[in-house]
Parts: structure tokens; sequence; C-alpha cells
């Protein structure tokens, strides 16, 4: 039986790595230039029938993972005054259809949804640069495979990896042979006179991802709180997740090729290739199980006040009605409710001054 997952490469896409808009920069990214061809290398090696490019770039929704539809995507890298790079790659609609009906039938929020105009973005037009030269070298060279390009979204990066297992799940069910790249630049705030400037968030992440995704450590990648991926200005930390969920229970050979902060952001290559199955390698229940004890450890811990917060909203939400509860005090004062998901907010809404006779009320 043939393994369905082939290969699977984290890569990052800066347009100034493309010779026509670098202009002779690129060159100060060389190592990651020929690392981005190595990793693209792999994948054309292993010959799959269909490549699935994860980019932060291709639409995004806050509560949904779109899947780019229609028979082909294309684009330019005009925007970065390089008219010259043009790609159009034919998508796979049967792999594409197969895995939207399993997150529905799942209730995993992703799928077709929302605007297909069919245009590409340079986080998934930066790999195909790498991926067209490697193709043509690559044994059986004349073997075009099919494509998918998905977004990322709002939900939390389990969600992600959720739509990765559903991804292999569709390409075994389909006897397709797939291979994932995940798309993501590291932190951008690692240089003062950069554009997002320095934070020590930045270099920080940098070294625990590299580390992480160079042992193919996909629970401590799932552990990573969604505040600190934020705080360090990340946008691939969600595509890698999305690619661990397609290797889920596989255990792969990992070349941890190369780094640079050399323009203020994060760019890494690794490589998982030789992909071995692996139960002791599904690591979604474990993660489930972790956020879980952390949320619940988290509310153990909460002040009386947003306990009260807390008790309202889960009663109004699951039955409509509000509790009765007993004051925590006989204070009166204005307060500010917040509700936040993963880190996010979700809502707000307070008084400045009281209007009920204490704390308690005013926050129910």
């Amino acid at each position: 039986m043939k393994q369905t997952v082939t290969a699977g490469v984290m890569v990052p896409h800066p347009p100034i790595i493309l010779p026509n808009i670098g202009r002779g920069e690129e060159k100060k990214i060389q190592d990651i230039a020929d690392a981005c061809q190595h990793a693209a290398d792999a994948i054309a090696a292993s010959q799959p029938d269909t490549i699935l490019i994860v980019s932060p770039h291709a639409p995004s929704y806050f509560d949904y993972i779109q899947i780019s539809d229609g028979p082909s995507g294309s684009g330019s890298m005009a925007q970065f005054r390089d008219p010259m790079d043009t790609f159009e790659i034919p998508y796979d609609r049967e792999l594409i259809r197969e895995t939207a009906r399993i997150c529905e039938e799942d209730g995993i929020p992703a799928g077709t949804l929302g605007q297909q105009d069919g245009s590409l973005d340079h986080g998934t037009m930066v790999p195909l640069y790498f991926l067209e030269e490697a193709l043509k070298r690559a044994p059986g060279g004349t073997k075009r495979p099919q494509f998918v390009r998905i977004g990322i979204g709002g939900p939390n990066s389990r969600m992600h990896y959720r739509v990765g297992q559903a991804f292999a799940q569709a390409a075994e069910t389909l006897g397709k042979t797939i291979a994932i790249v995940g798309s993501g630049d590291l932190s951008h705030c690692q240089k003062e006179d950069s554009g997002y400037g320095f934070k020590p968030e930045g270099p920080a992440y940098d070294a625990m991802i590299m580390d992480i995704m160079g042992q193919a450590d996909f629970l401590k990648l799932l552990e990573i709180p969604e505040e600190t991926a934020e705080a360090a200005m990340v946008c691939g930390q969600k595509p890698f997740a999305l690619m661990a969920g397609v290797l889920d229970g596989m255990k792969p050979r990992t070349e941890n090729l190369a780094h640079s902060a050399e323009f203020g952001v994060g760019y890494g290559v690794v490589t998982y290739t030789d992909l071995q199955a692996d139960a002791g390698r599904a690591f979604l229940d474990q993660a489930e199980d972790a956020a879980r004890q952390n949320y619940e450890a988290k509310v153990a811990r909460e002040d009386p006040y947003v306990k009260a917060a807390r008790a309202v909203i889960n009663q109004f939400v699951l039955d409509g009605t509000v509790p009765q509860l007993d004051p925590v005090s006989d204070e009166a004062a204005g307060v500010f409710v917040s509700v936040h998901k993963d880190g996010q907010l979700r809502g707000c809404i307070g008084t400045t001054e009281p209007a009920t006779k204490n704390v308690t009320t005013e926050i129910m």
C-alpha cells in the first residue's frame, strides 16, 4: 500500500528572495534561497499527485478556514514591481471537495465558502517559484501535479491541525498521494531599523520555533499560546500547524536547513521526508487535553468578579436566562467585562459609573 503523504516542508515567502525583485539584495539571504530550493526538490522528488500550499496571505476569515476552489489559480508578482514572474496552477477539485465534505461532517469550520476569485497571493507564489524549477528537474519531470491552496483563519492552531488531518483522510479515501508546503514567515520584529522594529519576543520566538520544528515536536507547536505568536508578530504558526496535521501519525526524517533574520523578519526552512507510520505521533488529543487542563486551572484561579461574569455569560448562552448571584460585596462601582477566545477579543461592554446597587449586579 502506497504512502498517502510523501513529504512536507516549512518555508518562508519573502518576495525579495526572487532575483527580479531583490535585484541583488536576495544574495544577502542566499542560504535561505538554497534551503528553499532544497525543500522544493524534496517535494518534487517525492512525486505527489497533489501539492498542498498553506498561505497566511490567501483569503482569511475570522471564523473560517478557506480552501481555494475553481479550476485553477493564477497570479504574478507585479505588485512587487516584477511582472515577469507569473504562475498558474491547476486545482485538485476532487480532493478539495472530499476534504470540504469531511470538514462539514466533522463540524470543522473549513471548506470552500466565501469569495473565490482565482488570484494567487505571494505566500503561495514564492514557494511556487522554487517548486516550478524543482518539478522540471525531478525524476519523471513530465508529470505535472495538481495543487490545493489553503488559507488560515481565526480558529486556533489545533483547529488548523484538524484541517490538515482532513486533507490526509481525504487523500487516503481517494487513493491520492499528497505533499504539503507550510508557507509562513517567523517573527517580524527582529531589528530596530526594519519596518516593524525590534521586540525581544521576536528572536525568542524564532529560537523556540526552529527548535520545535527542527525536532518535529508538533505537540509543543500546538501548545504555543496564540498570544505568544501574536506578540512576536508571526504569520507562519497556523500554516505550520495545518502542515503538522497532514503529517499526523507519522515520524519524519527532519532536516533543519536554515534560518535568517537579515531583513528583520525571521525566515526558517525545515523539511520532513521518509515518513513512517507512528501511532505515538497522533498529537491532537494530547494537545486538546493540555488545553482543557490549562483552561480549568485558569478558571480555578479567577477572582470572584471574573467568576461572576463567566457564570452569567455561560448560563445566558446555554439557556437564555441570567443567574441570580449572591453579591460579592456591597460596593457599588462601574465595571467592564471583556470576552476573549484564544487570546482574541470577541466582545466587551461596561459602565463608567455604577448603575446598580453593587458590583455583582453591575456585572450581571
